[in-house]
């Protein structure tokens, strides 16, 4: 569900971001949390280290995925492939 498109005011002060959080159960290796706020996408990664050690290239291939898709570029595998992955 898309977020507000224009900040909120909380006790007379504008929200500038938000920051989704969640906490995995015991059973939830990595998950994805993702929210909308005034116009801009924030995706927040959260893994077990012991299930997903390469969190960082994780994280890196999304940048990396986000910034093509904002640039009108083509996003591939290109990244995850360099790095390893198919």
């Amino acid at each position: 569900m898309r977020g507000p498109q224009t900040p909120l005011t909380f006790a007379d002060a504008t929200i500038s971001s938000l920051i989704p959080i969640a906490v995995n159960p015991g059973n939830v290796g990595v998950s994805f949390d993702v929210l909308s706020y005034a116009g801009r996408l924030v995706v927040t990664v959260v893994a077990d280290p012991q299930v997903l050690p390469e969190q960082d290239d994780l994280t890196t291939s999304l940048v990396e995925e986000f910034t093509a898709l904002s640039q009108g570029t083509t996003p591939g595998l290109v990244s995850a492939a360099g790095r390893g992955y198919s």
